[in-house]
This record gives C-alpha cells, structure tokens and sequence, in this order.
C-alpha cells in the first residue's frame, strides 16, 4: 500500500479560559515532509470581550513572527457580530470594513449580510461588492439566502414529497449565476440543524439549478 504525506495539518492552542489562544496552519500540496514542511500561516487569537467574544485576530503568513494582517471584530449590545474590519498593520483602530451584519431586533435573527472590497485588493476602496439576505417561516426557521450572484432556498418536513423527520431540512434548492456542470454537491451539517449543499464550478459555466434531497 502506497504511503501518501498529509497535505494539510492544524495545530490548536487554548488559553486558562478554554477559549482559542492560537492555531497554526500549515499546507504543502504535494505533501508534508521534514525537508519540505510548505507554507505555514498562524493566528493568533490577541483577545475577547467580557462576554468571551473574539475581538482581534492577528495573521502571521509565513509563520516568520512578522504580522501581516489583522481582523477586529465589533459587536452589539446583545453580543452579535455586528462589523468585520482589516488592517495590514497592528492597529484595531484602525482597517477597512469587510463585512457587516444586520439583525431584526425583535426576534435576534441576521436579516442581511454586506461584504465590502478588501483594502487588500484596492486599498481606500471599501465600497459594497455583495449583499445577502435572508429570509425566515413563522417558526424563525432559515428559508432562503438571496444575493447579487446567488440564492438558496432551504425545504422542511411537508414541503416536499419526502419521509418527514421532526425539526430537520429536507432539501435545498441552490440557483447560482454559475451552476451548470457543477460537481456532485457534498452534504455537511450547519447551523440549527440545518442542511446544506457545496460543490464548485467552472468559472465558464452560466446560470442554471441544483436540488438535494435530505
């Protein structure tokens, strides 16, 4: 039987607290040897809020003890993610919004989510380059995800001609702006339960529709 390198490793750290202290990445394509030990990123979780929320991840790329970016991360009165910023520096005052969130404050749930340029890509340019949102049924049970390039639509019990499990999704229904000719998507597990699709596209291929049964 042919021995094959691992590609990729993960190391975790964890403060008095039990909350991430840090974690170091590290990934070479063609295997990890001793001689050939491939790009090696770590973060570094610099500190939490009093209500144990992380606030500011710092990113060391090539594991050389230089910082090369930071995330800082805001939140609200009720302890929600509220702003994602990042800075090419030491510097949590500081950094261009990437993400940001809104909440329906009656019922807690996230209503929409902006995602803006990164100051990496063009730096002073930190205008909105996609928005989501998200839609819920009368039990506050996600329905659909809609942005600018894509949209999701999530079934449970009843909604379609499927054996019904208590409290679980049955099917999604997935139109993309690229969708033809995906590969076959992989389930995984998120959040409430919920069932969710992935796979990947060409970039050449154009609109279309994919549905998966639970």
């Amino acid at each position: 039987m042919a021995h094959h390198n691992p590609q990729y490793y993960r190391f975790y750290s964890y403060n008095t607290e039990g909350q991430p202290a840090w974690q170091l990445q590290q990934f070479n394509a063609n295997g990890i040897t001793t001689d050939a030990r491939g790009l090696t990123v770590r973060l570094d979780y610099a500190n939490y809020d009093l209500m144990g929320n992380l606030r500011t991840v710092n990113v060391d790329v090539n594991h050389d003890m230089q910082l090369d970016m930071q995330q800082h991360y805001v939140y609200d009165a009720w302890g929600r993610l509220k702003d994602v910023y990042l800075n090419l520096g030491d510097d949590t005052d500081s950094g261009e919004r990437i993400a940001s969130y809104t909440y329906d404050d009656a019922l807690g749930l996230m209503t929409s989510t902006k995602y803006h340029r990164s100051p990496c890509d063009v730096p002073g340019q930190n205008e909105v380059i996609e928005v989501t949102t998200n839609t819920y049924d009368v039990r506050d049970r996600l329905t659909g995800i809609t942005g600018n390039r894509y949209a999701e639509t999530l079934y449970y019990d009843g909604a379609l001609p499927v054996h019904p499990v208590a409290g679980t999704c049955k099917a999604t229904s997935t139109t993309t702006a690229r969708s033809t000719a995906c590969s076959t998507p992989t389930c995984y597990k998120a959040l409430r339960g919920i069932k969710m699709a992935s796979w990947t596209c060409p970039p050449s291929r154009l609109s279309g529709t994919m549905a998966l049964a639970a």
